[in-house]
């Protein structure tokens, strides 16, 4: 039965009502959920030319 308190403690909802929370804030992620980040964080932005037109107007991708 302990093991399985432990499994429900960790969903999100159960810690909401638990601590009586509106679930609007960090208390609504999972710890997965907030260890993730987007993949493009460590990109690097450079200079292009438009595909379309070809001006050269320095878009940034």
């Amino acid at each position: 039965m302990l093991s399985m308190f432990a499994w429900l403690s960790k969903w999100p909802l159960v810690r909401q009502i638990r601590e009586r929370k509106d679930g609007t804030g960090l208390e609504a992620m999972s710890e997965k959920t907030r260890a993730m980040h987007a993949r493009i964080d460590d990109a690097e932005v450079a200079r292009s030319i438009c595909p379309y037109c070809g001006v050269g107007c320095g878009q940034l991708i």
